[in-house]
């Protein structure tokens, strides 16, 4: 199990979102993607999972390029995980988490499963509500339990900003899924704009700026704080939780 991409190069007209990418997603690992605004990871997630456009190198999914895949197959290995999902349609929370088993035949279509996943991401009582009911925090819990029920024992999971628009509390309980995924054998890459959350859940993390990955290493490497104040141009220092932001000059 493989998710490589060699050289990977993205431009909107004038604007290189990407500028010769290389990077392998390991299984059974958690990677994180760090970096500026608009420093190219949501770009390089949505190339990943075949749904960008790429003006140079190679996507490569189990040693072959992700193109070249039947849709059904690449379904069950890899899903995508946007930052603010939307379904259009009057759908109920229960069919589309049931959209995920669409790839599968057998016991991974049927309500119990359905239902299995929503428990597990703290939903187990909104089988029958409808979806556009629901708030982005509760769609975004939505979207992980259709990729669980997709992805079967082992696959990749692409999450962008997963943890954005959740509480305290549902942040807690999905790092914790998170968890349990990658455990399991799952490979998860993820964007995220906090280093904290990076340090509570990531193995490994990279870090794109101006399009370019400039930083890659084990955790405690790439957030160290004097690496993440050259990043981000403000100074870090390293709390209980992990690095964060100075709010002032430690000297005032």
């Amino acid at each position: 199990m493989s998710l490589e991409v060699h050289g990977l190069s993205v431009a909107f007209g004038s604007i290189v979102a990407l500028d010769e990418v290389s990077l392998s997603l390991r299984p059974g690992e958690v990677t994180a993607v760090l970096g500026p605004n608009a420093a190219g990871k949501s770009t390089l997630l949505r190339a990943m999972a075949g749904l960008q456009s790429v003006d140079g190198g190679r996507v490569v999914l189990d040693g072959r390029e992700i193109d070249e895949h039947p849709i059904g197959l690449r379904a069950r290995r890899l899903c995508y995980l946007p930052q603010q999902p939307d379904v259009v349609g009057p759908f109920r929370v229960g069919d589309v988490v049931g959209f995920g088993g669409l790839a599968w035949r057998g016991s991974r279509r049927g309500s119990k499963a359905v239902r299995e996943a929503l428990a597990m991401v703290g939903l187990p009582h909104d089988e029958h509500r409808l979806y556009h009911e629901l708030s982005v925090g509760q769609r975004q819990r939505v979207s992980l339990a259709r990729a669980v029920l997709q992805l079967g024992d082992a696959g990749w999971m692409l999450l962008d900003e997963p943890l954005s628009a959740q509480d305290p509390g549902e942040a807690s309980r999905l790092l914790h899924l998170l968890a349990g995924l990658r455990d399991r054998g799952h490979g998860l890459g993820l964007v995220v704009h906090d280093p904290s959350v990076a340090w509570a859940l990531a193995d490994r993390v990279v870090v794109l700026q101006g399009g370019r990955l400039v930083e890659e290493g084990a955790r405690e490497e790439v957030l160290e704080p004097g690496r993440l104040e050259s990043i981000y141009g403000v100074r870090f220092q390293m709390g209980p939780m992990g690095p964060v932001p100075m709010l002032r000059d430690a000297s005032a």
